[in-house]
């Protein structure tokens, strides 16, 4: 019958249960990494902060440790060793910065004189002034771009510090379970 449906054989019906078989695994193997991406994104926002509270408490359970031998009270030998290391990076981020700061002045200074060396280069070469202009433009034309990653840089930094303080408060349990499994 050439009008109606075809019919299947065995071989042609094995082939076709194969085929089924085999699509409904890829799609299966799909939906799991899927699923498994949406997970690990998910935690990512929790995990992170959990990582630095591990290490900050592993690095500053030592100094808590020390402060209640010496007979400090639990409560206030954590609070020290927090703000201990909350001055401490204070104190790193105050130097880096004002080392920066200083340096402003000789970076400026340097970058003229680059400049002004890549120019005397170009022309000593007999390369083409235009060159130079095409790229200064394209740098002026990609500067909004380059403000983007910017702000990019500046939401990480902002995202970073709310890991840390959610790490910070993490950590103050880090700091405070040795204690309290120890009764």
């Amino acid at each position: 019958t050439q009008g109606g449906p075809p019919v299947l054989d065995e071989q042609n019906m094995s082939r076709v249960k194969r085929l089924g078989v085999a699509s409904w695994s890829a799609l299966g193997i799909v939906g799991i990494v899927v699923v498994a991406s949406m997970g690990i994104s998910a935690i990512s926002g929790i995990l992170i902060p959990l990582v630095v509270a591990v290490i900050l408490g592993m690095v500053l359970e030592p100094v808590a440790t020390l402060l209640r031998r010496l007979g400090v009270p639990t409560t206030v030998a954590t609070a020290l060793t927090l703000l201990i290391a909350i001055l401490g990076l204070a104190l790193t981020l105050t130097i880096v910065i004002r080392g920066f700061l200083s340096q402003i002045p000789e970076i400026s200074r340097q970058l003229t004189t680059g400049w002004g060396s890549m120019v005397e280069w170009i022309r000593n070469h007999d390369l083409d002034p235009a060159w130079l202009e095409r790229a200064r433009s394209a740098f002026e034309g990609h500067s909004t771009q380059l403000g983007q990653g910017l702000l990019g840089a500046v939401t990480h930094t902002f995202y970073g510090a709310v890991s840390l303080i959610i790490g910070i408060f993490f950590s103050v349990f880090f700091l405070f379970g040795p204690i309290h499994l120890a009764r």
